[in-house]
């Protein structure tokens, strides 16, 4: 089943997105040191915490907002969202190649995961209808796909008996994640 994203989005666009709804949620969600409630614009946050933001945003909205988009679409997977927020290098050194899809629109990776599990990874990006979409990709992911669960969640025999850092940096592979995330969504 395709997902499409919208023409010409840009990480700015998307991030926009993200603070409109937790603004328009209402609760204190933090950025920084301030509460979302006492920023009045998406232009109001320096760049320096735009990480803040996307944490924010998966730790309220995706990870716990049972009726929102984005939550829907990552929990068709088990994992916790205990630890979240923007993917950075230590999963992948060459990770600013990865952050568009081939037509150039623009993702923003992310992981998730109890510190008993091994995260899970995930983009974000914004719908034909400026809505904050995920879409957790398959190839390349590191967890159970038998049991559509995190590695350290999952109960199976398909579970390694063993795992760690070096077992998760060796299993993910964000090219194959990168060419999942570009077969599924398109633009609109």
């Amino acid at each position: 089943m395709a997902r499409y994203a919208k023409q010409g989005s840009t990480r700015t666009d998307i991030l926009e997105a993200m603070f409109n709804e937790l603004k328009k949620d209402g609760a204190d969600y933090y950025i920084g040191d301030v509460t979302v409630s006492n920023i009045k614009s998406f232009s109001d946050i320096d760049p320096s915490k735009h990480k803040d933001l996307i944490g924010a945003y998966i730790s309220a909205i995706t990870g716990c907002k049972e009726n929102s988009a984005t939550y829907k679409d990552v929990h068709k997977i088990n994992f916790d969202f205990e630890n979240c927020g923007e993917t950075d290098d230590f999963y992948d050194e060459a990770i600013a190649r990865h952050k568009q899809l081939k037509d150039g629109i623009a993702i923003i990776w992310c992981y998730a995961g109890g510190d008993w599990e091994m995260p899970v990874q995930f983009v974000l990006y914004l719908d034909p209808k400026n809505k904050v979409r995920a879409y957790v990709p398959s190839d390349g992911n590191v967890y159970c796909r038998k049991c559509k669960c995190a590695i350290g969640t999952c109960e199976c025999e398909d579970q390694p008996e063993e795992f760690d850092d070096d077992y998760y940096k060796d299993n993910l592979n964000f090219y194959a994640m990168m060419e999942d995330v570009n077969n599924r969504i398109e633009t609109k």
